[in-house]
This record gives C-alpha cells, structure tokens and sequence, in this order.
C-alpha cells in the first residue's frame, strides 16, 4: 500500500511537471530566443573574427529558427527578429521570451524592444541568475550544435551557413511529418497558395521556397 501511495505521488509530480512546461495552447504564443558563440572554423586563426549563432524556438510547436551573425548586438538581435523570425513564421508571433543578455534586454530605446512594438509582440525576460527557465532555447542550441556544427568539416563560413539553414529546414520538416499524419493540400488562389496542416491553414507567398514554409 505504501509504495502504491508513493508511485501515485510521483506519478502526480510527473504530470505536474509536465503541465507546467507544456502550458502553451497555440502556435507562437510564445516564442524563446538564445545566443552562442560559435568556435573558429578549422583553417580559420585564433585572431579572426568569431560569428554568434542566435536561435529561436516556439513553444508550443518546437519549430526552430537559427541564423549566423557577425556579432552578438542589440542590432544584430533585431536583425534576427525580423529577418529569420518574424519574416518566415506563418503564424503571429505574441510574447518573445529572452535571457538577459545584452542583445536583448537594456535601455528603454533598446533595438530588439523597438523590433517587438510595431509587430504587437510582447517580451518576458528569465530570472536573475535562472538561466534554466529558457531551458528550451538552450536545448535547441545544444542540439544544432551537436547534430549540425560537429558532425560537418565546414569548408568557410558561407559553408556553415548554408548548411545551417538546410538542417532546420530539414529538421522542422522531419518533425512535422513525425508529429502529424495529414493529407497535403495545395490550391492555388489568387497569387499564393494554401496548404492544410490538420487544422491550421497557412499561407505561402508566391514565388516563395516551399520546402522554408512548410514547416510546424
């Protein structure tokens, strides 16, 4: 009896757990952002210049953004907000969650915040000194760097980043196929198309990559 009591207890704890961090209820409610430094390439010399991976990740739907800057910046965030975020997610984006790293968070005239205000996002920033509650982020950053930067000899940087983008895009794709059985749907309307994910109708540009847009 009392290890029934005590497998109900962790079964309850679990569930807890669980509700807690799966607490989002549709796409880019929330969407996470983490920044690395990545390592020199390996013809490249221990003066050259050193590129920042910025990443971001929605939380309800896991759909991965990551792009290659020069520099970890206010600006440069920015940059990666509205080109490789906002740009190419299909849905609205509502809350940007960061760390409190400088590219991010400062002053009231802040690029990234001046990013969010014309495109109705909010911001939320981790704890002090809790870098754990954007576990998410950091967890997206581990796995590009395990299944994307060690596992490739890149020739120069131009190299790196294309194959950064063609590991998310295959990485998304690969998940949204895993995660949903759906019949794809293609008519043309007007000057795009639509395609049927379940019941999420997204619209893709015309003329735009649809292998980039087909994503979860």
């Amino acid at each position: 009896m009392k290890r029934l009591v005590k497998v109900e207890r962790e079964i309850e704890e679990k569930l807890k757990k669980q509700a807690k961090r799966y607490n989002k209820s549709y796409p880019s409610e929330t969407v996470r952002f983490d920044t690395k430094r990545l390592p020199l390439l390996q013809n490249q010399k221990a003066t050259d210049h050193l590129d920042y991976l910025f990443v971001a990740i929605d939380d309800f739907s896991r759909e991965r953004y990551a792009a290659i800057l020069p520099d970890r910046t206010a600006a440069g965030a920015a940059k990666f907000l509205l080109r490789d975020v906002i740009d190419c997610c299909p849905y609205t984006i509502e809350c940007a969650y960061c760390d409190n790293g400088a590219e991010y968070r400062d002053n009231a005239g802040h690029p990234f915040g001046i990013a969010c205000v014309p495109n109705n996002i909010s911001q939320k920033f981790t704890r002090v000194a809790r870098p754990q509650t954007n576990g998410k982020a950091g967890r997206v950053v581990r796995t590009l760097m395990e299944m994307w930067h060690d596992k490739h000899p890149f020739k120069d940087s131009a190299h790196r980043q294309k194959e950064l983008c063609r590991f998310v895009n295959f990485y998304n794709g690969s998940r949204l196929a895993a995660l949903y059985k759906f019949t794809l749907k293609a008519p043309k309307v007007g000057n795009s198309v639509h395609q049927s994910f379940g019941s999420i109708a997204i619209r893709i540009p015309s003329g735009a990559n649809q292998s980039f847009w087909l994503r979860h």
